[in-house]
C-alpha cells in the first residue's frame, strides 16, 4: 500500500529546508521510503541529516527519523513495492496490465512518414 506524504529535510550544503512529495510504501505495519531512482538529492540530503526528517500528510506533520536498510531488506522492499503497483492505482487495473501486458507504446499509436 502507498501514500502520500512531504519529506521535508535540512539541505545538505544550505541547511535550508527541502521539501519532496514522496509516495511511502507501507507493508507488515512500517512504512518505507523507496528511493526507486537511486541515490537521489533527497537521499543524500537524508543521508547528512543522520535520517532525521519530518513526514507531512495535509497538515499533520511528524517527526521521524530514518534507517537505511541493508542491502538484502531493502532489495525486498523495493521488489515488494514494485509488484503493488504504483500508488492510488487499484489493485485490480494493476492486475489487469500485467496480466494484457499493456504499455505505453502499445496503447499509441506512432505517426508514419510516408516514403518520397
Amino acid at each position: 500500500m502507498w501514500t502520500f506524504r512531504v519529506l521535508t529535510v535540512p539541505g545538505r550544503r544550505t541547511g535550508r529546508t527541502i521539501e519532496t512529495p514522496l509516495a511511502v510504501f507501507e507493508q507488515d505495519d512500517r512504512r518505507y521510503l523507496v528511493a526507486a531512482y537511486g541515490t537521489v538529492n533527497w537521499v543524500r540530503n537524508l543521508r547528512a541529516a543522520q535520517g532525521k526528517a519530518a513526514l507531512r500528510h495535509g497538515k499533520h506533520v511528524e517527526t521521524v527519523t530514518a534507517v537505511e536498510l541493508p542491502g538484502d531488506h531493502a532489495a525486498r522492499v523495493l521488489r515488494a513495492s514494485l509488484v503493488s503497483g504504483p500508488p492510488r492505482v487499484p489493485k485490480p487495473i494493476v492486475a489487469l496490465h500485467r496480466r494484457v501486458g499493456l504499455t505505453a507504446s502499445a496503447t499509441t499509436s506512432t505517426p508514419r512518414t510516408r516514403r518520397r
